[in-house]
């Protein structure tokens, strides 16, 4: 299910990529559900981090620039983040982190 789930969420290309890597080779399955499993386990750590770069951001946005539109600033900052996350998707895609 959590499979499942994760492809929704991103797409058809990552359940495809799941699907091979978990049933396609018993030991690689093992791994991948073993990877699943301890990303899992730090969801709320991970996402807790990715929200304290962003109010940390926004909070300094807010010293610098008093008179800043907070929800604009905010738009911005998560376009940012965005762009970021997309360039280190495409490393990934690349192979960048195949051996990280």
């Amino acid at each position: 299910m959590d499979v499942f789930l994760l492809s929704l969420k991103n797409g058809v290309k990552m359940f495809s990529y799941l699907s091979k890597k978990m049933y396609t080779n018993e030991k690689q399955g093992d791994k991948m559900e073993a990877i699943i499993k301890e990303l899992e386990s730090r969801k709320e750590e991970i996402e807790a981090s990715v929200e304290v770069v962003f109010k940390t951001h926004m909070k300094i946005t807010d010293w610098d620039v008093p008179e800043a539109d907070d929800k604009e600033a905010a738009k911005i900052l998560l376009d940012m983040m965005q762009a970021k996350i997309d360039a280190i998707r495409a490393d990934v895609e690349a192979g960048k982190y195949d051996n990280y």
